[in-house]
């Protein structure tokens, strides 16, 4: 009988335990939803930013890529126009 009581004892001390780990939590809930809540504020303003920060880089590509034709075009005009007046073929 003894062993059955200090089973007893001791699954009584577990629910105890896990009790008030169950309050811990409860009281604790509140804190994380809150939390939780300003986290998912912080990543939406993110990726807000980020979809900016692809947008100013796609048009700098497209900026980069035309000052870099017209240069090219440029170059081109002025070395045919160059090789003409010097008599060259």
């Amino acid at each position: 009988m003894q062993k059955g009581t200090h089973m007893d004892q001791s699954l009584t001390e577990r629910l105890a335990r896990i009790e008030e780990q169950l309050t811990v939590i409860r009281r604790e809930h509140p804190a994380c939803k809150d939390e939780l809540h300003s986290i998912g504020r912080q990543i939406a303003a993110i990726e807000s930013s980020l979809k900016s920060a692809h947008k100013r880089i796609d048009d700098f590509k497209r900026d980069v890529c035309f000052a870099i034709g017209a240069s090219t075009t440029i170059v081109g005009i002025f070395a045919s126009i160059l090789t003409w007046a010097l008599g060259g073929r």
